[in-house]
C-alpha cells in the first residue's frame, strides 16, 4: 500500500511487550471526572462572561438611545438659536438702517448683579478716599490758621 501524494502515513509497530489495556468502566469514570474538573471552571467563566456581555450590550443600547435623544435636543436648540439670531440680525439691520431713530431710542441697560456689586464697591472706595483726602489736606491747614 503506497501513500497518496501529499498525505502523511504513520506506521506504528506494536511489539509483544506493548500491552493495550481495554477501556474499563472505572477508567471511564476517572477520565470523565478529570475532564469535568478541567471544564467546569471554563463553563462557569463562560457563563459569567456571557452575563457580562449581555449587561454591556444593554448598557450600550441604553446609552445609544440617550445619545440620540440628547442629539435631537441639541439640534432643536441649534435651530432655535439660529432663528433667534436671524430675528436679532433683522432688528439690528433695521436699527442700523435709520441711525436717527437708533440714537433717539433708549436702549435699557441691564446690569448683572456682579456688575452692580462692583460699581457699589468702587463708589464706596472712592468716597472713603475723598474723605481721607479732605481730612488730611483740607482740615490741617484750617487748624493752622486759627
Amino acid at each position: 500500500m503506497s501513500p497518496e501524494p501529499g498525505k502523511i502515513v504513520w506506521l506504528i509497530h506494536v511489539s509483544e511487550s506493548t500491552q493495550i489495556q481495554p477501556e474499563t468502566p472505572a477508567r471511564s469514570v476517572v477520565t470523565a471526572a478529570h475532564a469535568r474538573t478541567l471544564l467546569d471552571p471554563l463553563v462557569t467563566l463562560a457563563t459569567v462572561q456571557g452575563a457580562t456581555i449581555r449587561d454591556q450590550a444593554e448598557t450600550i443600547g441604553r446609552l445609544k438611545a440617550e445619545l440620540e435623544a440628547v442629539s435631537a435636543e441639541v439640534r432643536k436648540a441649534n435651530r432655535h438659536e439660529s432663528q433667534v439670531s436671524d430675528k436679532l440680525g433683522g432688528s439690528r439691520s433695521a436699527l442700523q438702517a435709520d441711525p436717527a431713530e437708533a440714537s433717539d431710542a433708549q436702549i435699557p441697560i441691564t446690569w448683572s448683579p456682579r456688575w452692580r456689586q462692583g460699581v457699589f464697591v468702587a463708589a464706596v472706595i472712592t468716597a472713603v478716599v475723598l474723605v481721607v483726602a479732605v481730612l488730611l489736606f483740607v482740615l490741617p491747614p484750617l487748624d493752622a490758621g486759627l
